[in-house]
């Protein structure tokens, strides 16, 4: 549920209970990592993603090769006959930058009667913050690519309780390019279960390792739901995150008025991103919110879906 209070600012009544120094203070939850790049699911989308992020319009394109033909080779002679030849290929997706912001409020006396430095605490959270939208405009672009081709990248039994088995069957669609597939992405609720299965989970490190379950590496998301898991391989998603021209990344706007005449101040952050499941065409509009990354018409699958670096994998929650 939303805070009814949340477009106060920060005041003294959400940072502390009553009028005292803020000491001692303990941060939540802090992560540093960002999910997307620690699993290798998501990697820099060459020049074309470079190109979208330099500004200009919202909607661009990333070009992509095709594998190369296999079907034929020549076998070399002294004879004075011509080798024969094939011919590269390759076409491009079109794609969307998105350009996002946020402003936090705090109030002069908040820090007067706290001695917190509320700007200070704001900052420090920034980064965190940008990733997790990161993070979520991957996993909203995922579910919409998912259900854009439903029939060709979803599997498994909605009936039965997820497997190692599920894995293989889902891996098996992707054909020679099924050992590709080694990032899992499952809620909390399924990794639990996964964790009493001994013989193929392997804990990680906190800070820096992922999970490992059947040689996987597992991230945790509650985006997919109890009920679906999604496997991908390494570079499924194209992905940049900066500043674009002209784009002032962090300022503070000032109005002395505020706080009857005891000042507030707003610190304003900006970031740019693109965020793109690779074998799909964005068909949406520039502008959009983040969460309707996820609808199935934003999409359109242009390749052979045995390139495409993601699956789903229904089963029981």
């Amino acid at each position: 549920m939303a805070d009814a209070n949340a477009g106060l600012g920060t005041t003294i009544a959400s940072l502390v209970p009553s009028e005292k120094l803020l000491a001692n203070r303990v941060d939540l939850i802090t992560r540093t990592q960002n999910l997307l790049v620690t699993s290798g699911l998501a990697v820099a989308a060459g020049y074309e993603g470079d190109a979208l992020m330099r500004g200009g319009p919202r909607l661009g394109y990333l070009s992509y090769v095709n594998p190369l033909d296999a079907d034929e080779v020549n076998v070399s002679t002294d004879t004075d006959v011509d080798g024969k030849t094939g011919r590269i290929t390759g076409s491009e997706y079109s794609a969307v930058r998105h350009d996002l912001n946020y402003g936090w409020k705090y109030f002069d006396l908040t820090r007067m009667l706290t001695l917190y430095d509320v700007k200070g605490g704001i900052e420090a959270g920034i980064s965190e913050y940008w990733d997790k939208w990161g993070q979520k405009l991957g996993f909203y672009s995922i579910k919409g690519a998912l259900a854009s081709a439903s029939a060709s990248l979803v599997g498994g039994d909605a009936t039965k309780a997820f497997t190692r088995d599920m894995i293989i069957d889902a891996q098996a669609t992707a054909e020679e390019y099924a050992d590709d597939f080694d990032i899992m992405l499952t809620s909390a609720k399924n990794h639990a279960k996964l964790k009493k299965d001994r013989t193929n989970y392997v804990p990680g490190n906190n800070d820096t390792a992922l999970p490992d379950y059947a040689g996987m590496k597992v991230v945790v998301t509650s985006m997919f739901g109890d009920d679906q898991t999604i496997i991908a391989k390494r570079g499924a998603l194209a992905f940049h995150v900066g500043t674009v021209p002209f784009e002032t990344p962090i300022e503070v706007s000032r109005d002395a008025q505020k706080g009857t005449g005891g000042g507030r101040e707003i610190l304003w952050s900006r970031r740019s991103f693109v965020v793109h499941p690779q074998g799909f065409g964005y068909v949406g509009a520039a502008g959009l919110a983040p969460d309707q990354m996820a609808l199935a018409n934003k999409w359109s699958l242009k390749i052979d879906p045995k390139f495409v670096g993601f699956r789903s994998i229904k089963h029981l929650a």
